[in-house]
């Protein structure tokens, strides 16, 4: 064989290198948030886990909120049971916008000091083993990301951890004007994308359409960008026409065949008064039901794509027994191999 044609073999064997690397595009890693008052993980649950190979899961120990003219923890989980329990437990925190609205600056050291001893003897309920990373959940705004920003940065100073920050879809969009938190790693929050007090809305948990006017500039955006998407489903209730209460775990079943609700798509009229998950409902009401299923999350992992936007962690919201089993543990490795796809 000639030069050139040892050439053109080089050549070939190249392209077959890249296009296998390029082929075997590792598949996020899929994580959980747990989202409730008690910490209490079932054998059902805990075997889901395991099918899914997850092994890390996102506890909401507290919330933060000014309440009464001072800063309060509350919401505490409860923990019931950590018989069954992944091997990672990162500890999240959900903040207020309004906690940082009406903090002084001159109290930030405090609240940081308060937060961190307030989760270790959280932590100390659930695991023996230290956490290596805590998440902060906050919707700030232009007006308090200067004080939340610094609470941030003096949190991780003084307590030398890792930290994780949650990002909306706007902040992602507008983040020269938003800012950056100065966190380790940033998790997208891709769902609450429409006007749930909209009468006329379709689907405010999850539009991908929506979506996809966000993150044209995503790729921009630091490194160590994670993905979170929904699982849950609640009912709108509106009342002579303004927005009343979201009505968890409930789908369309619950009204079918019933004579108290007149169904038009995903519509649901009260006909007459009656109960639902516990709530009240009276003759004349109006639900709206919104929901997740493999479809639109495909679609939304698509535009993600198309704007080479490739996770390395997944987390779904939330672990909870209804969302289990409306989401068989197949369904999300099928929504997870799309991000393996070309």
């Amino acid at each position: 064989m000639d030069g050139i044609g040892l050439f053109r073999l080089f050549g070939i064997f190249l392209l077959l290198i890249f296009v296998s690397c390029e082929g075997n595009i590792a598949e996020p890693k899929l994580s959980f948030y747990h989202w409730q008052s008690y910490f209490d993980v079932s054998v059902e649950e805990y075997d889901y886990l395991e099918k899914l190979s997850v092994e890390r899961l996102y506890v909401r120990y507290f919330d933060v909120d000014f309440q009464g003219g001072k800063v309060e923890a509350i919401g505490k989980i409860l923990n019931q049971n950590n018989e069954y329990c992944p091997k990672e437990i990162i500890p999240t925190i959900f903040i207020t916008n309004r906690t940082f609205k009406y903090l002084e600056e001159k109290d930030i050291r405090d609240l940081s000091d308060k937060i961190i001893s307030l989760i270790k003897n959280k932590h100390s309920d659930f695991s023996n083993n230290d956490f290596n990373e805590i998440q902060f959940d906050c919707d700030w705004t232009e007006s308090t990301r200067d004080k939340y920003f610094s609470f941030l940065k003096l949190f991780k100073e003084r307590n030398k951890i890792n930290l994780s920050a949650t990002i909306r879809l706007h902040q992602i969009k507008f983040k020269e004007k938003t800012g950056i938190p100065p966190v380790d790693r940033f998790i997208l929050m891709c769902y609450n994308t429409g006007e749930v007090s909209e009468r006329n809305e379709i689907n405010s948990i999850l539009n991908p359409k929506i979506v996809e006017q966000y993150i044209s500039d995503i790729s921009s955006y630091p490194d160590h960008l994670e993905l979170a998407l929904p699982l849950f489903s609640w009912a709108v209730l509106f009342r002579n026409g303004k927005l009343i209460k979201l009505i968890r775990n409930v789908d369309l079943s619950t009204f079918d065949k019933n004579e108290n609700y007149e169904i038009i798509d995903n519509k649901i009229k009260v006909i007459n008064s009656t109960y639902l998950n516990g709530y009240y409902l009276y003759g004349g009401d109006e639900l709206r039901l919104e929901s997740m299923d493999e479809e639109i999350l495909k679609k939304t992992i698509h535009v993600l794509k198309e704007n080479n936007f490739r996770p390395k962690e997944i987390i779904y919201y939330h672990l909870d027994s209804v969302i289990i089993n409306q989401f068989p543990y197949e369904i999300l490795e099928n929504i997870n191999n799309e991000f393996t796809y070309h």
